[in-house]
């Protein structure tokens, strides 16, 4: 089968109302795909820079992939949780980006969205602490059920990995 390795680090994020953040993140992939060495999802630490905007994480990623084919290639979905000064945390953002299908370094940032409501649903989030939440992460990369939410830009996350393909060739696979 042809190989998939993904190597490198949730450098930071950048761009929130507030910068107390930590991102969790998922790979997400068809069924051709199996991972077989390393983690597909994580969770960084908290920071809550001094000065500036952005929060760093230096988070790594390692992860080993089969597939025998690129249907379903995969996929990081990203859910940004801040902390405000009462200590809640809570989700602020989520995002996606498609892992890049070509070997080598890739310095990528993920724009990301929140999901918005209604007036008085907003209100009442500032007042207890964080936004909206979504029942379940699927949505945030499948673009046939997203397109049904109501959102806003948020910040930005930054990833920097390289992608290492093993026997595309051998196996008759064109990337």
């Amino acid at each position: 089968m042809a190989e998939v390795h993904v190597i490198g680090q949730v450098t930071g994020a950048s761009d929130f109302s507030n910068p107390c953040l930590s991102c969790r993140w998922k790979l997400v992939f068809g069924a051709n795909w199996r991972p077989i060495e390393g983690s597909i999802e994580g969770l960084t630490q908290l920071d809550c820079p001094q000065t500036g905007n952005t929060a760093h994480f230096s988070h790594p990623i390692d992860v080993h992939f089969l597939t025998s084919g690129l249907q379903g290639w995969p996929k990081f979905e990203f859910e940004v949780w801040q902390q405000d000064s009462y200590r809640r945390t809570f989700p602020v953002a989520y995002g996606f980006l498609q892992l890049p299908s070509t070997p080598g370094r890739h310095q990528l940032t993920c724009l990301t969205w929140r999901p918005i409501a209604s007036g008085l649903e907003e209100i009442v989030s500032v007042f207890s602490g964080g936004g909206l939440r979504l029942e379940t992460t699927q949505i945030v990369s499948d673009s046939l059920e997203r397109f049904r939410l109501q959102t806003e830009s948020s910040g930005k996350i930054n990833i920097d990995i390289y992608v290492i393909t093993r026997h595309f060739d051998r196996f008759g696979i064109e990337s």
